[in-house]
Formats: C-alpha cells, structure tokens, sequence
C-alpha cells in the first residue's frame, strides 16, 4: 500500500508502527541484524511521514532550525513524532559503533520530549516510558539520571494504568536491575505474570509477549543480581 501510496501520511505512520513493533517483539532478541534492517525501514517510513506533514528534512536540518520546526508541530503530529523517535532510537542503538547514527541523538531526544509537551499520556505513557529508558541506558557523563529515568518509569505506569505490560518489563529491566534492587526486579515482573491474558483486546500480542520476557527475566535472576 505504501508503494502504491507513496505520498500518504498515515500510510507511512502505520508503516513505521508496524517495523518497530515487529522488531522489537520477534527481531531484537533473536537477530539483531535483522532487527536493525526492520527499525532502519520503520524510522525511513517515519522521517517521510513527518515530511508530509510539513516538517522539513528531518535527518539533515540544521539543528537550530530542527528545534524550531519542532515548536510548530501540534497535537494532530504527536503519533508522527512518538514512532518516529521510538523507530530512530532503537535504530541508533543497535548502530552505537557509528559515530554518524550516535550524532543524530539530539534529535530523537527533543523529538519526545515535544510529544512530552504535547500529551504525555499518549500511547499509555509511552513518551514517559521512553524517557525513563533513555535516562537509565545512558552513563552519568553522557546525560543518564536514574532519579530522573525512574520518575518517568512510574509516571509512565500510573498513565498506563498497568495495562501495557511492558513498561513492567522495561522498568525491571532497565532501572531494577541497574539500581541492583533485586526485590523491586521480583515484585514488578511478577505483576507482569499475575496480569489477566484479556486485560486490554488491543494490546493482547504485546502483553503476551511481555510475559515471556517477564518469565526469561526471572529465570535469569541469579545471574543478573549474583
């Protein structure tokens, strides 16, 4: 459909969506070779959909003019600019040994936190829910802040109201086991487990898998807190 509507905004959009939930459930894990293929066509897909909507080129703006041309982007672009810093992020961290993929950083970061500005519940906190990975994956020196990223993880929880799995996931893995909190590690993916399979229709491949990878946490316990 996108080859055939090449110029549709809302294509392009459900096209990105579309590489980077797939990646990110079936390609990650197993290959990431194959995962950064996927995520590199989702983030194309969503640099062409926000051109659409008027944003000017941008992968090679200037970035003075890239943070201005951010400010005139409204709530009609929130899902444009969320998929679009979800595909370009995960793209830059499976490319972390190009200096070229880490130098376009800046943009994915201003790129949330606009749709922060905008509407921070959107996609069931998911601009928290990137945030809160983005500050506990990056070292001190380079901006990371595990006060900062486990605010974000729990504001990202009550928005949600436990109803996406992953950010359970996401906060066991990403916060709980960097802060060593072993108990906080248990507690937030047995959440996960305990949740009813039907608890929200549209999320239920998601959550489905967000339980294996809540069992493959806990099977790895010891090794992670030994």
């Amino acid at each position: 459909m996108v080859e055939a509507w090449p110029n549709n905004a809302e294509l392009l959009l459900a096209a990105s969506q579309g590489f980077s939930s797939f990646a990110s459930i079936f390609g990650e894990d197993e290959d990431k070779e194959y995962a950064k293929l996927l995520y590199g066509k989702g983030k194309q897909y969503a640099l062409r959909a926000l051109e659409r909507r008027g944003f000017n080129d941008p992968l090679r703006n200037p970035l003075d003019e890239f943070k201005e041309g951010l400010k005139e982007l409204g709530k009609k672009d929130i899902p444009y600019l969320f998929w679009g810093a979800t595909c370009w992020a995960n793209w830059i961290n499976l490319n972390l040994d190009s200096m070229e993929a880490l130098a376009e950083l800046p943009r994915v970061e201003w790129m949330m936190k606009r749709v922060l500005e905008l509407d921070e519940g959107f996609y069931y906190g998911g601009p928290h829910l990137f945030m809160g990975i983005w500050y506990a994956s990056r070292p001190k020196i380079a901006g990371g802040d595990l006060k900062k990223a486990q605010g974000h993880f729990l504001k990202a929880l009550d928005l949600g109201q436990g109803k996406f799995l992953m950010a359970y996931v996401y906060y066991a893995n990403s916060y709980a086991r960097k802060t060593l909190n072993k108990d906080l590690f248990l507690s937030t993916l047995q959440k996960v487990l305990e949740a009813p399979d039907d608890l929200q229709p549209e999320l239920t491949l998601l959550n489905t898998v967000a339980k294996k990878k809540a069992k493959e946490s806990l099977n790895r316990v010891e090794e992670y807190f030994e």
